[in-house]
């Protein structure tokens, strides 16, 4: 079953230890950027409309430039540089006096015309606004500290100790649509260090890791000593260590007074019904086996879950669990918990929890602790648009340098150095999500067929999808065996269709069969380094086998493609379209619709002209797409069998279909080609080891694979081992009986040996008014309450609205029974004895 779909992860991989022999170097290097694009003019007029910068504006800029001469003069530790420092400070302070001048003037002019100063200028959390006396204050207390700093700088050499640190502003953008966004915040002058932060994630489908990365980058850009770590790699961390313990990694510092401090944020995703992720469990386990110990004292920590509320009272189980964990442990909340909802606008979710809740929380203790603190909300990406530049036949880029913010250079090499170069990039590891391109085993199709029954469908009914069954040999696979079971769910790696990937390259001018490789853009060592994905490859390699064409763009994504639309409609359409006020049109014609990114480039956005540096940092990791096993080891030991939906939902604004990656790759297969499954983990379904307990088995469409896996098993036990097994009772959502009753031979032959003690069909349309199997369920009430209390072990699997419905049945049962108090308690007893086994799929979010 699918988790919650990832998508794109802009930036590489940064150890979760600080590589602080480096940091001045890149933060020089950022600043460096961030001044040419500031003071850059270059832009072409067809792409931006001249401003004239405000006195606000102006002063923020001179703060930046007093700070460069600052850190120039205070890094040559000598007294010539602090005096040449110092004059550098008093000249520009001449010059923020004249600011300072035209700003009051500013204020005056606009009082006159408006009968208030309407400022928003920004304190350190961003979240309250200044009178224009409270502004002129801070910037007469500006110039006193400039002063003051001027004679420090000259009698300490230019020491680092004696420089003040100054806060920056937002961002030029964000000036632009202000009057006044300044920054007020000083800092201790002794304080030595940048702000810290760590970010840990676990994710099954790349949702947390994408945003971890985000908010690395966002971090980063305001200088703060960001490290990012997947929680499994801590773990590996923690195992291998010989003189750290957990606690010495999540609380890192030590103050001069000698207490332990850290700071750490938790992106956590909820899997499935309520699990934690593959890279999770073992962390988890820690976490929990620490229990009653106050390892974490000192840890400041935020947890940020992602869950989907439509699977009920398991929505964001993990994100709290984390939550309730850490706090157990010592470690102190910086900020509440905070679920973001994936059925809804998790975007949204996320940009509100870290504007207006983290980062200011951050600034705030960091501006007590006496360190620089990030700027307040406004940091977006800017309107300006990017002049594309001229396409060449690589992809519009030579030197790898067209996106500023990237973590990479890409470098285009020739087929002979490509054995060289692959021995050397297959030692380079792969970052969290993207580990999987290197894992699995290929195995042979045995078979491949449609279950739908009838083949003479009307072609309106034909477009909508159909279920196919997928065989698939285990005995010859093409590395080390896989170990799977009955009830398990397997991950398999689909590709994107070569008409796609052909069509794409062409409206993108990328040469399909150039062969490139990422380089760090710092000085970062191959050994930290980690790769989005295998390298070298060609571009027909990375757009078949790594991305995803065919998802939904975030709206983050939409935004930054914005300023490569040449289009003035069109980039002001993507623009508008990936802005907050306008998230519930995105909704509606991105998400519902199933717009991928590759329909963005062939459909509604041509004028696109991007980068392959750029597209690669926007574009998300291809994703395993999970099944449910459908038969039983005991019957099939040497092959798996699957039932595979194929995807295919209409769009209501042109009347095309949207059929998903995995599905346009597993309906075209044959048998004898080749299918790689990546790795398989546990469920609950299992039949219970008393094999005379009933089975109450509820499934929808696809999600009947588990039930057949189980009513193959108890059929085993029955017909061969010759045991008295217990009743298994079988509810099944269809449309007609005649077009989708899944495997109909097989359930009648079982029904009739006794194997299937019962078989209830909802047909939800073959009558007038549409019966669903939660109706199916709820008019057996009482037959199921007599079952259950013989210790009946129940499976639910389809739908998430159906998984949904069918618990508040069940709930509903319970309730007649036991009472209102009893009702939770009976339905915890029954899934902490592992009698209530739920997967589930959400038809709006999952991932093909």
């Amino acid at each position: 079953m699918p988790g919650i779909q990832g998508t794109t992860l802009p930036k590489s991989s940064v150890h979760m230890q600080s590589r602080s022999h480096s940091l001045e170097r890149k933060r020089g290097a950022r600043q460096q950027q961030r001044r040419n694009s500031i003071s850059s003019s270059s832009r072409d007029s067809r792409y931006s409309v001249p401003t004239q910068q405000s006195p606000g504006e102006e002063f923020s800029l001179e703060l930046l430039h007093l700070q460069q001469q600052q850190r120039r003069g205070s890094s040559q530790g000598s007294v010539a540089a602090g005096s040449t420092a110092a004059g550098s400070i008093l000249s520009t302070e001449s010059r923020i006096s004249v600011q300072l001048e035209r700003l009051q003037q500013s204020i005056s002019s606009r009082q006159a015309r408006r009968g208030s100063f309407g400022s928003a200028a920004s304190t350190v959390s961003g979240t309250s606004s200044r009178s224009s006396a409270e502004v002129v204050a801070q910037m007469e207390k500006i110039r006193a500290h400039l002063r003051r700093s001027a004679s420090i700088g000259s009698s300490s050499g230019g020491s680092t100790q004696g420089s003040i640190r100054l806060a920056r502003a937002s961002s030029v953008n964000s000036l632009r649509s202000t009057d006044s966004s300044i920054m007020e915040a000083f800092f201790d002058p002794s304080a030595e260090s940048l702000p810290y932060l760590t970010i840990y994630y676990a994710t099954q489908s790349g949702t947390s890791e994408f945003y971890a990365y985000s908010l690395q980058q966002e971090g980063q850009k305001m200088e703060i000593d960001v490290g990012i770590c997947n929680v499994s790699n801590l773990v590996q961390t923690i195992e291998m260590s010989i003189d750290h313990e957990l606690s010495d990694i999540l609380v890192p510092h030590t103050t001069k007074s000698g207490k332990k401090r850290g700071r750490a944020v938790f992106l956590v995703s909820t899997y499935n019904d309520g699990g934690p992720s593959d890279d999770g469990r073992a962390f988890l386990k820690i976490l929990q086996e620490l229990q009653d110990h106050k390892y974490f004292k000192g840890l400041r920590y935020a947890v940020f879950g992602f869950g989907n509320s439509t699977y009920g009272n398991t929505y964001n189980v993990q994100g709290k669990r984390y939550d309730q964990l850490l706090a157990n442990l010592g470690g102190k909340r910086l900020v509440p918990l905070t679920l973001g909802d994936d059925s809804k606008d998790i975007d949204w979710d996320f940009e509100q929890w870290k504007w207006k809740v983290f980062w200011p929380k951050f600034a705030d203790l960091s501006a007590r602790d006496g360190q620089p603190a990030p700027p307040p909300e406004g940091g977006q990406a800017s309107q300006e648009p990017i002049k594309p530049k001229k396409r060449s036949g690589k992809g519009n880029e030579d030197d790898g340098t067209a996106d500023p913010d990237s973590e990479y250079i890409l470098e285009y090499i020739s087929q002979s150095n490509f054995s060289y170069q692959k021995v050397k990039w297959d030692q380079v590891p792969l970052r969290g999500t993207s580990k999987h391109f290197r894992q699995g085993t290929m195995h042979n199709v045995n078979a491949i067929q449609s279950l739908w029954r009838d083949p003479n469908l009307p072609s309106s009914i034909q477009q909508q999808g159909s279920t196919m069954h997928l065989e698939l040999d285990l005995r010859h696979p093409d590395g080390p065996a896989l170990d799977i079971n009955s009830g398990d769910n397997v991950a398999i790696l689909s590709k994107n269709d070569a008409a796609i990937v052909n069509s794409v390259a062409y409206q993108l001018g990328f040469d399909l069969d150039a062969i490139f490789i990422l380089k760090p853009k710092d000085d970062t060592e191959l050994s930290e380094f980690e790769l989005p994905f295998p390298l070298p490859c060609t571009v027909r390699d990375y757009l078949t086998n790594y991305c995803e064409l065919l998802t939904p763009p975030r709206r983050s994504v939409l935004r930054a493609l914005s300023k490569f639309a040449t289009n003035f409609q069109e980039r002001e359409e993507l623009y508008t379209l990936s802005s907050k006020k306008h998230r519930n049109e995105y909704k509606s014609r991105v998400i519902e619709q199933r717009i991928g990114l590759a329909d963005v480039f062939l459909q509604y956005y041509k004028s696109i002209e991007i980068p392959l540096i750029n597209f690669i940092a926007l574009c998300a990791p291809l994703q395993p797409r999970w099944y449910s096993v459908a038969s039983s080891t005991l019957v099939h030991s040497y092959s798996v069998h699957f039932t595979i939906a194929v995807v295919s939902i209409p769009r209501g604004i042109d009347n095309t279909f949207s059929v998903g990656t995995a599905s346009q790759y597993l309906s075209k297969l044959r048998v004898g080609d080749k299918c790689k499954i990546i790795r398989s983990i546990g469920s609950g379904f299992v039949c219970p080891q008393d094999y005379t307990k009933p089975l109450i088995m509820i499934a929808n469409g696809s999600g009947i694979a588990p039930m057949r896996a189980l009513l193959q098993e108890r059929h085993y036990q029955k017909q061969t081992l010759g045991y008295l097994v217990g009743p298994s009772e079988l509810f099944f959502g269809i449309r007609r009986r005649d077009l989708d009753f899944l495997y109909r031979d097989e359930f009648t032959y079982y029904k009739q040996c006794g194997t299937l003690s019962a078989l209830y069909l909802a047909c939800s349309r073959e009558q007038m008014h549409k019966i669903y199997v939660q109706h199916m369920v709820a008019k057996h009430a009482e037959h199921i309450w007599k079952l259950l209390l013989r210790g009946a072990h129940i499976y639910v699997c389809g739908s998430a609205s159906m998984r949904t419905e069918v618990d508040q049945v069940l709930r509903a049962i319970a309730l007649r029974q036991v009472g209102a108090n009893g009702v939770e308690q009976f339905m915890n007893k029954l899934a902490k004895e592992g009698r209530y086994a739920q997967e589930a799929f959400d038809a709006n979010h999952v991932l093909f």
